[in-house]
């Protein structure tokens, strides 16, 4: 895919998630929230990443309870 696509396909499921939720984007505000939807796109995929176990927490520990 072009980048030019890649950025239609970006707007248009920006604009039907606007839609969806009722919102009305100033056209003066549409190119920043844009950028930003994309940034939360990008954010939102390496959320779903697999990571590495090196990347695990190193402070995990285990309470044991009281008797």
């Amino acid at each position: 895919m072009t980048a030019e696509a890649d950025e239609a396909r970006l707007a248009r499921e920006f604009d039907a998630l606007m839609a969806r939720a009722g919102l009305t984007i100033p056209e003066e505000r549409r190119a920043e929230l844009l950028i930003a939807f994309a940034d939360l796109r990008t954010e939102i995929a390496r959320l779903h990443e697999a990571l590495p176990p090196t990347l695990e927490p190193a402070a995990v520990y285990r309470v044991e309870r009281v008797r």
